[in-house]
């Protein structure tokens, strides 16, 4: 559960030939990032390109002045960078300004902004789009879920003084940890449902402005503390691209009112965590109370892990999750413990599909995700690549012999682990 999975990859989010961020090789070659924005700006000025078109290009470019993935330093500082398109003057300088005025760095907007006026007020000719940059009015706002409520897409659409409708939309999924993801666009939010399909089941209803921004938000703030440019090759070029139309998305929903309810699953109140411990220990006789408090805590501790705090709403996708990636990282079961997993967890979910109205035919499907998982669960746990770098130290206590309830016999064992490493120079 490092990261994410699963995810659609999104489509191109620049004019082809202009994304920024790529500089070419060769005679050609630009002598700084400067120079090539310039000269990018220089080329899509030059083009017949629509609002759409314009806007993308204007929020991919903001790459060069954000870290992305691993890196801790942007490419360039988006200062220095209109300081030298105001040195230089002219129609890219002008067109490049505009971009920032609007989806820049905000610490750089407002002398965007003047910057491009005083260009214009100089004789640089700009298109048309270089002004509309940006300038729409939220309408209204849509919320798609899946049958299970495992990942929603936020959708909202805007107006533009000609009246045309354009629509943002950001997917956030709470087995992936609740973070925003796969950023799309397109004329309408209704044609974004059309091109990506909804899947079997799935719901769509209108939300608020200000809950659909609160909703954003927070996905957003998850996706900043989370670890996600760090999973595969596809799923950083997946960042990549959201990234690129990450500036766009934000003028947009900058634009919405705030005090919304971002609507994240709540978790049990302690009474309630209580009785439903009850509950399942008492469906069979053969369950051992022990058993099923010490699921409930893997559970509970799960949700805040994925920020899906309710125990009681499970899919098939969180029930592999949780058994064949999140038990492997997290803990270390021994054999006894795996065959009280196995014995609990399906009395668990019988009992959450009883508590929510889940129809039989979904509870059947929890129980075979169940069941086709638990192999999983095992052959994780006993590869050290699946497991995180604590559990493995757990694992190396237990073969050692060392009881992992006793805190005094844990403590003596990490004081030798640690003073080896010393040793050795690790």
């Amino acid at each position: 559960m490092g990261g994410p999975r699963h995810r659609r990859k999104p489509g191109r989010v620049t004019p082809k030939g202009t994304r920024p961020g790529e500089r070419p090789d060769g005679p050609n070659r630009p002598k700084s990032a400067a120079d090539y924005l310039l000269r990018n700006a220089g080329r899509i000025a030059s083009r017949r390109v629509d609002i759409d078109e314009a806007e993308e290009w204007a929020s991919a470019l903001q790459i060069m002045f954000r870290p992305v993935g691993e890196e801790t330093e942007p490419d360039l500082d988006a200062s220095d960078l209109l300081a030298e398109a105001g040195r230089r003057g002219g129609t890219a300088a002008a067109v490049l300004s505009a971009a920032l005025a609007v989806f820049g760095p905000p610490e750089c907007r407002g002398a965007a902004r003047d910057q491009t006026r005083r260009l214009i007020e100089n004789g640089a000719w700009v298109p048309a789009w270089a002004e509309a940059l940006g300038d729409v009015v939220p309408q209204r706002a849509m919320l798609l879920t899946d049958v299970w409520e495992d990942d929603y897409l936020v959708l909202v659409d805007f107006v533009r003084p000609d009246g045309a409708v354009c629509a943002v939309g950001v997917h956030v999924d709470l087995v992936l940890e609740g973070v925003a993801h796969h950023f799309v666009r397109g004329p309408s939010a209704e044609a974004i449902i059309d091109e990506g399909g909804s899947p079997d089941g799935a719901v769509v209803r209108p939300v608020s402005l200000t809950d659909a921004r609160a909703m954003i938000d927070a996905g957003m703030e998850l996706r900043d503390l989370s670890d996600l440019p760090e999973v595969s090759d596809e799923d950083d070029e997946c960042y990549r691209l959201d990234e690129g139309l990450r500036p766009l998305v934000e003028q947009r929903i900058g634009l919405l009112p705030s005090g919304g309810d971002a609507s994240r699953p709540r978790p049990l109140t302690k009474r309630q965590m209580v009785r439903t411990v009850r509950r399942v220990a008492a469906r069979s006789k053969s369950l051992d109370r022990a058993d099923v408090e010490r699921l409930a805590d893997r559970i509970a501790l799960f949700g805040e892990y994925c920020n899906d705090r309710d125990p009681l709403r499970w899919s098939p996708r969180k029930t592999h999750a949780f058994l064949a990636e999140w038990i492997p990282w997290k803990t270390v079961p021994d054999a006894d413990e795996h065959d009280a997993i196995e014995a609990v967890f399906p009395h668990w979910i019988e009992y959450a599909a009883e508590s929510r109205g889940l129809d039989a035919e979904r509870l059947a499907l929890n129980l075979s995700a169940a069941q086709a998982s638990f192999a999983d669960m095992r052959a994780n746990a006993a590869d050290p690549a699946m497991r995180s770098p604590v559990a493995n130290l757990f694992c190396e206590m237990r073969e050692d012999g060392v009881d992992l309830s006793d805190a005094d016999a844990v403590e003596a064992w990490l004081d030798r682990f640690l003073a080896r490493a010393r040793s050795e120079g690790r």
